[in-house]
This record gives structure tokens, C-alpha cells and sequence, in this order.
């Protein structure tokens, strides 16, 4: 098992805590970025554009890319 650090502004760590009180926020966390990096993994181009584009939600730039991928 290893450690990840991430640094996120206090509002959203608080956010975070205050959501997920009731939850194990570690299991919690390890599958919301299970889930990231097989959707990255699948779209070759995703780690360019989210490179590309700091300020635009992750989430949004893999639903743009996965619905253009599907010819949506």
C-alpha cells in the first residue's frame, strides 16, 4: 500500500471532509481514481488536453472526449 500526496485548497478539502464524514474517504478515493485512470487509459489523447487545459474540469474534458470518440 502506498501514500498519495495531493495538495487542494483548504475549501475543498473541508467540502470533502464535511461530504464524506461517513464514509471510508480512503476507499472512497481509491476508486474515484481507479475509475479516472482507467478513463484516461482509454482515451490516448486525455492526457494531452487535460495538460492543455488546467481550468476546465477533468471530468468534463473525459465526457467531451469519450462522447467524441462515440461519434456524439
Amino acid at each position: 500500500m502506498a501514500t498519495l500526496t495531493v495538495d487542494v485548497p483548504d475549501e475543498l478539502a473541508e467540502e470533502f471532509n464535511r461530504l464524506c464524514a461517513n464514509v471510508d474517504q480512503d476507499a472512497l478515493v481509491a476508486t474515484l481514481l481507479v475509475d479516472l485512470l482507467d478513463r484516461v487509459g482509454r482515451l490516448p489523447s486525455a492526457q494531452q488536453v487535460i495538460a492543455d487545459n488546467p481550468d476546465l474540469p477533468i471530468g468534463f474534458v473525459l465526457d467531451l472526449l469519450e462522447a467524441r470518440a462515440e461519434g456524439r
